[in-house]
């Protein structure tokens, strides 16, 4: 701290800021980089009837060659313009990491963006835990488990980064840091990238940074293009700082000796970080989910146990149809997916002879909780099929009309993006009773991407484009017409359609009754059909996963849809999420589609009707909306 209270161009401790929602007092200085100065604020917070001062950390625009003065005012006048660029680059970053918080755990959360003293200031959660460069210098070189539990949190993070179009530049271990209970988590933005469409940067500023031991050698140059592997070299060379406790030698001097130098690193692990560290891009891993699964191979993200305890099922009246024979699957030789496979197929026989039963876990021992079967609830006029011997139920949801959007209950935790409420008038269709699971999907595709693995559990780590794939594998199968929903479907569905009872969240207004989140998911997914259904007798349309939307994500409902957008609606939250407001049945996300990155908790749910317009009574949205899809599918083939 001697070195930072020598800087001349700090905020002196004990300086009030002031945004439209908070007063802040600067309490310290954490830290100084190239574009800008992160401190320890503290606000004062209403907790019930009590005032609370709360700490946050708040980083201001900065860079080298701003001056400030005796009133704290930042002037530009010495940058010779470049503090504009960034100044717009960084508003711009700070509104985007905005607008993703809480949709990844591991990723620090900015809670506002506002302007003062002539730059401007993101306020971000307080992180008490420490970095991962003074964990590492504390511990010396960590045992390859220890350093993988660290780095697996980080990478799906970065992974999710990606999906948006965003790349990092400047993971290394000062740059993750921790929470009190251990959580790692990816913080400063400062040389983030978002890119369009075709993988232009959007950002302006011109000025060159890396970090010498952790950049890549394109880094050095200046990068132009969307280039996930610039962060996959980062991400190995900090994998590469735990384990040895040292920083890598620089890229430009692993060239041509990247091969001599990986002998320090443990031999399990030395193929994955080689490929994931050569110098050139074109003969790097592709993605970070490549780079994970190179690094872990067939390592079980989650021990898993036999299931035991018989629970009786209600009967489901339903019209069964199946379709073909289930493919084999690939040899597995773990002793206890062997148990669960036996435990499955005595389910599949109790069945044929009509006592029909489902398993439950009565384990509360230390460890991994095991879910329990589903006891999914009969739905008259459902409709079940089986693909290849695993069988998934759709639910009939009778058409009408409804209020989409911030609704009065709705109101507390939406966003501008929710409004404003529109009514919708849909025809009949049917919608999937659960989440698509990891056996219905490996049954279709012959695979699963899924981290957390167990057949009932949701598929999850899928793109957009893969869940087309998926749909057209399945109708191909089924002679069906199969899809995603649209999101005026998917909300009136998970409202309760024509039985609503006006909950906030699919199926009531206690969170912890409908939905897997982050204060009772241990930080995992869960088997579906395990919490309270709604109305309509549909699970998991609340946490577990979010769930892919055919529609295009605009602004908010009476926005126009543009001419080429790039994003994705998605619904329902996951089970990360620390903010249950993102579990609500009106709240959206978006993410985007271009790219084939795997979705991080992102799943989907089924859908057959006909199509109708999502938002017919705001402008020509919802028709335009509606033709635009239509036209996707014809081009597509029929998807």
């Amino acid at each position: 701290m001697d070195e930072m209270e020598q800087w001349d161009d700090v905020l002196p401790v004990g300086s009030v800021l002031r945004s439209g929602k908070r007063e802040y007092r600067v309490e310290a200085v954490l830290g100084k980089g190239g574009f800008g100065i992160t401190y320890k604020v503290s606000a004062m917070e209403q907790v019930g009837q009590i005032p609370v001062r709360v700490e946050f950390a708040m980083k201001e625009f900065f860079m080298d060659g701003c001056l400030r003065d005796a009133s704290g005012k930042v002037s530009t006048a010495d940058t010779k313009g470049e503090a504009a660029d960034g100044l717009k680059d960084f508003i711009s970053e700070a509104w985007r990491l905005n607008s993703l918080c809480g949709q990844c755990r591991n990723i620090v959360p900015v809670d506002e963006v506002f302007e003062a003293n002539g730059t401007a200031c993101y306020v971000m959660e307080f992180l008490d835990g420490g970095s991962l460069a003074d964990y590492v210098k504390k511990q010396g070189a960590l045992s390859v488990g220890a350093a993988k539990k660290i780095l697996k949190p980080v990478a799906d993070a970065v992974a999710f980064l990606h999906s948006n179009r965003i790349t990092h530049l400047d993971i290394k271990p000062g740059n993750i840091m921790f929470r009190s209970n251990g959580d790692p988590v990816l913080i400063d933005f400062g040389l983030a990238k978002h890119y369009d469409r075709r993988g232009n940067a959007t950002t302006t500023i011109r000025t060159l940074a890396y970090s010498a031991g952790f950049s890549p050698a394109e880094q050095y140059v200046g990068l132009k293009q969307f280039s996930p592997q610039s962060d996959v070299y980062a991400l190995a060379a900090t994998f590469a700082n735990m384990l040895t406790g040292k920083t890598p030698p620089e890229a430009i001097d692993l060239e041509f000796s990247l091969n001599d130098w990986s002998v320090c690193l443990p031999e399990e692990v030395r193929p994955a970080v080689v490929h994931a560290m050569a110098y050139s891009r074109k003969d790097r891993t592709l993605s970070v989910c490549d780079f994970v699964k190179e690094l872990y191979g067939n390592e079980p993200s989650v021990v898993e146990k036999p299931v035991s305890q018989p629970a009786a099922e209600p009967t489901v009246e339903s019209k069964t149809e199946v379709i073909g024979e289930k493919r084999k699957k690939g040899n597995q030789s773990c002793v206890g997916r062997f148990v669960i496979g036996v435990c499955i197929a005595f389910v599949v026989i109790v069945c044929r002879i009509g006592i029909k039963s489902w398993l439950n876990s009565s384990s509360q021992n230390q460890g991994t909780q095991v879910d329990p079967m589903p006891q999914l609830v009969s739905v008259n006029g459902s409709q079940t099929y089986d693909v290849n011997g695993v069988k998934f139920t759709m639910v009939p949801v009778e058409g009408g009309t409804f209020t989409m959007g911030a609704t009065s209950e709705q109101v507390g935790d939406a966003e501008d993006c929710e409004k404003p409420t529109h009514q919708v008038t849909l025809g009949n269709y049917y919608i999937g009773q659960t989440e698509v699971t990891q056996e219905l999907w490996e049954a279709v595709m012959g695979s699963t991407p899924s981290h957390y693995e167990g057949d009932n559990r949701p598929v999850v780590k899928v793109s957009f484009y893969d869940c087309q794939r998926f749909v057209r594998e399945l109708n191909e199968l089924t002679g069906r017409e199969f899809r995603l929903p649209t999101e005026a479907e998917w909300e009136y569905a998970a409202r309760g359609g024509n039985k609503s009872r006006g909950y906030k969240y699919a199926g009531g207004n206690s969170i912890d009754s409908v939905a897997w989140y982050c204060d009772n998911s241990d930080s995992r997914t869960h088997n579906v059909g395990l919490k309270q259904p709604n109305e309509l007798g549909i699970y998991d349309m609340s946490g577990n996963v979010y769930e892919w939307c055919s529609d295009w994500f605009v602004g908010d409902y009476s926005s126009p849809l543009p001419d080429e957008p790039d994003s994705r609606i998605i619904r329902g939250g996951g089970y990360s999420h620390a903010n249950n407001g993102f579990c609500r049945v009106s709240s959206r996300g978006r993410i985007n589609e271009t790219f084939n990155m795997d979705g991080w908790d992102i799943g989907l749910r089924l859908v057959i009707g006909e199509r109708k317009p999502s938002n017919p009574n705001v402008g020509m949205n919802g028709q335009k909306q509606t033709n635009k899809l239509i036209e996707e599918e014809r081009t597509r083939g029929g998807i």
